[in-house]
């Protein structure tokens, strides 16, 4: 055998060699991986998946779209017909709470690197709808943006009303204030709403899509070092009703050890059915119920307590004290369809807003014969002839004597508020008087015999100036309008003319009813008002406007009020005065005189006074 044939026999012996060894190691290597496969797919005890249970916090949001396009966001839908917390710009969105497993990438080998497991959230089911039923939902939200903002108008004239006619002293004026800054941005928002609403064309293409986003709870380092942070998860897939998101950085909880593994359904899936959650996570002191969504303290079971503040889905608003679930205290209340209440509550009910008289406040008066004349009973000896006798005797009877008094127009300063009701008083009442009302009629028969020298008097000496009429039911409001202009003065500078309207049921029942009524003073207002060009002033009391008021809504809505109202708190109506006594002392005057405050401060006089 030749050198060369030897060398390959060698050669051929060795790769033999070499390919046996190669093979047994790899035998060994094999072996050993289906060993480990076994042992990291056997069964998984429930202590091992627990060890992989994690938090996240899903953040939920509606996404009304055409093609690519994002029209407008959601925060969720109420009974599939109305979409709730919508917003053009930036996301309208729900938090929630939500378990999760941490997973390994493959089967076998610790591949995690941030990765979880999550059940898919619930959508709507218009989410499943067809462009036609969104553009049915789209018609009936235009219709409900444009009732709110209608709401919110007449809420926002009452707050701005108040805001004009109070002392930022006040208690109270910091709440009306907020409140008039949460309307103005929810009319903002609404009014974005409606313009992209209304931009949607009939053969524009809908869906709705629900957006979740992730955020993974991480918990790294040891002992005192420990820090969590919430960290933002991608999406990666989904499949059967799970989704695996990942953390965007890949962090992952420090010492986790886990053999469950992406889409390893079963074994997850149990588990997170097991842990299954969807608490809604809200800011701190916030409370989501049947009500509303509330902002403040609770007491020991939940309830409202302390202060704070609740937006009720009926489009309630409320910020103040409560009391084991009930208003009380000071409190500031804005209800669809109803004014503006600030003040006192108590047990839930609103008892009113009470006021402190001080001499920054605007005082008037309004007068009639009453101040001019008192009626007494004197003695007077009369002679009367003797039964069948011709003699005569005397006799001491009652009779009535008028006694008459005048004006001294030169110093008149109101030095007391009666005594018929408490009154918060700060300091002495001695009161600058601003205005002078004076009565010149009633109904078509009687003219006050004082009214022209009042009248004159009162403008010669700087006041300002108004005429009022006394409303009977025994002539029409257009007979009584007619006789009141031809009776009384309205020049540049007086203040607008008032009809007092003070009748009982049993008068109202004589002129046919409310209804009859209310149309014989809309006559006399409508009269009096193209006669003198301004609107005039409705004088009532408060029986009247808790009674029969209601039933005129456009008298309530569109007439300033001078209401006699004794008690403690502020009538909340359009008030323009408040007769807050009919027994105050003015120096100046003999007798009880009837006192009047201005609804608003220096300011808001000012305003009124020069208005046209």
């Amino acid at each position: 055998m030749s050198k060369a044939d030897k060398h390959k026999d060698n050669k051929r012996f060795n790769i033999t060699q070499f390919d046996v060894k190669t093979l047994c190691w790899l035998a060994v290597l094999l072996f050993g991986m289906i060993g480990y496969s076994v042992w990291r797919l056997r069964t998984f005890t429930p202590a091992e998946v627990k060890a992989t249970d994690a938090q996240v916090e899903r953040e939920d949001c509606y996404l009304l779209m055409s093609g690519e396009d994002t029209l407008m966001t959601f925060r969720e839908i109420l009974g599939d017909t109305i979409f709730a917390g919508g917003r053009t710009k930036n996301a309208s969105t729900r938090v929630f709470a939500q378990s999760a497993q941490w997973v390994n990438w493959l089967p076998v080998i610790p591949s995690c690197h941030g990765r979880l497991m999550v059940e898919r959230a619930d959508t709507a089911s218009l989410c499943h709808a067809s462009s036609a039923v969104l553009h049915g939902m789209v018609k009936k939200q235009l219709a409900q943006v444009k009732l709110m903002l209608e709401g919110i108008a007449e809420q926002q004239s009452h707050t701005d009303y108040y805001i004009r006619t109070h002392n930022v002293t006040e208690g109270g004026f910091d709440m009306v204030a907020r409140a008039s800054d949460f309307l103005h941005s929810s009319a903002d928002s609404l009014k974005a709403i409606s313009k992209v609403l209304s931009g949607i064309k009939a053969n524009t293409p809908l869906r709705l899509e629900l957006s979740s986003r992730y955020y993974a709870w991480v918990t790294q380092g040891e002992g005192k070092e420990a820090k969590t942070q919430r960290i933002e998860c991608e999406t990666v897939k989904e499949r059967k009703g799970l989704v695996l998101i990942k953390t965007i950085d890949g962090s992952t909880p420090d010492g986790l050890t886990t053999r469950l593994y992406s889409f390893g359904t079963k074994p997850i899936a149990a588990r997170l059915a097991q842990r299954r959650q969807n608490r809604r996570v809200l800011p701190k002191d916030t409370h989501v119920d049947t009500l509303g969504t509330y902002v403040g303290e609770v007491d020991s079971v939940g309830q409202y307590n302390g202060s704070g503040r609740l937006i009720a889905y009926d489009g309630t608003y409320y910020e103040g004290n409560w009391k084991h679930g009930e208003r009380s205290g000071l409190g500031l209340a804005l209800n669809p369809g109803k004014r503006l209440r600030i003040g006192e509550w108590k047990n839930d009910k609103y008892l009113g807003e009470s006021i402190t008289y001080s001499s920054d406040r605007i005082y008037g008066i309004d007068i009639s014969r009453y101040q001019h004349e008192k009626t007494v009973k004197v003695k007077k000896v009369v002679w009367v002839r003797r039964r069948r006798s011709r003699k005569k005797r005397k006799k001491v009877v009652m009779v009535n004597k008028v006694l008459k008094y005048g004006i001294d127009w030169n110093d008149i300063r109101i030095t007391g508020l009666g005594t018929i009701s408490k009154k918060d008083v700060t300091g002495d009442v001695d009161y600058k008087v601003s205005f002078v009302y004076i009565k010149a009629t009633e109904g078509t028969s009687l003219l006050n015999a004082y009214y022209n020298s009042d009248y004159s008097a009162a403008r010669s000496h700087g006041f300002k100036v108004g005429s009022y009429h006394f409303f009977t039911v025994r002539s029409t409001g257009a007979a009584q309008a007619r006789y009141f202009v031809s009776h009384s003065h309205y020049q540049k500078g007086d203040f607008p003319p008032v009809l007092d309207v003070e009748p009982t049921a049993k008068q109202i029942a004589m002129m046919g009813g409310q209804a009859a009524f209310f149309a014989h003073i809309r006559k006399w207002l409508k009269i009096v008002e193209e006669e003198y060009g301004v609107k005039p002033i409705l004088y009532v009391g408060q029986t009247f406007v808790n009674k029969y008021l209601p039933n005129a809504p456009d008298l309530m809505k569109n007439y300033n009020v001078w209401i006699a109202r004794y008690g403690q708190y502020r009538p909340n109506v359009n008030l323009v005065y408040w007769q807050l006594c009919p027994d105050g002392r003015v120096k100046g005057i003999h007798g009880q005189v009837d006192i009047n405050v201005f609804n608003g401060f220096r300011a808001e006089w000012e305003r009124f006074s020069t208005a046209p």
